[in-house]
């Protein structure tokens, strides 16, 4: 979710926000708090199922609940470095992890190929001359995603 922004300004489109918006007919805020929801929803599910593992004896139980504590730590890690790294929020990175509020970066056709060279093309159907975004977002608008971040057992990890 929190690279939306780079990768819709890029035209990409594998991002389970724009697929949202494609799918469910949402804008970037519906699609946003949707998503938010979703992450939300599978946290509270993982807090409270790590403690219906059932026993396999002491040994075995110390290594589950070690690599269960690696889990929790390999994804709070990420969450801290997609808010204090530049990689999807830029300069804005510290504001952002405070107020949650994002502006959205205006599509840069450049990075879009007008024709991908390993695709043979057919002349029966030429390629268009400028790339059609799957995708079309109003920049500089922005959109919140306070909501991905309300829930007790998310709120303290970032």
């Amino acid at each position: 979710m929190y690279s939306f922004n780079v990768e819709q300004s890029k035209g990409d489109t594998q991002n389970l926000v724009i697929i949202a918006m494609n799918e469910m007919g949402l804008d970037v805020q519906g699609a946003v708090d949707y998503v938010g929801d979703l992450i939300r929803a599978r946290i509270d599910q993982y807090v409270s199922e790590k403690y219906l593992l059932p026993s396999w004896g002491a040994e075995v139980d110390a290594q589950v609940a070690q690599y269960v504590e690696g889990l929790e730590h390999w994804v709070i890690g990420v969450l801290h470095w997609s808010f204090d790294s530049e990689r999807y929020f830029g300069l804005e990175h510290a504001r952002i992890k405070q107020d949650r509020i994002v502006t959205l970066l205006p599509l840069d056709t450049s990075s879009l190929p007008a024709g991908d060279s390993t695709i043979v093309e057919d002349s029966s159907c030429p390629a268009p001359s400028e790339p059609e975004p799957l995708l079309s977002v109003e920049p500089s608008k922005t959109f919140s995603m306070a909501a991905c971040s309300s829930s007790p057992s998310t709120s303290s990890i970032l």
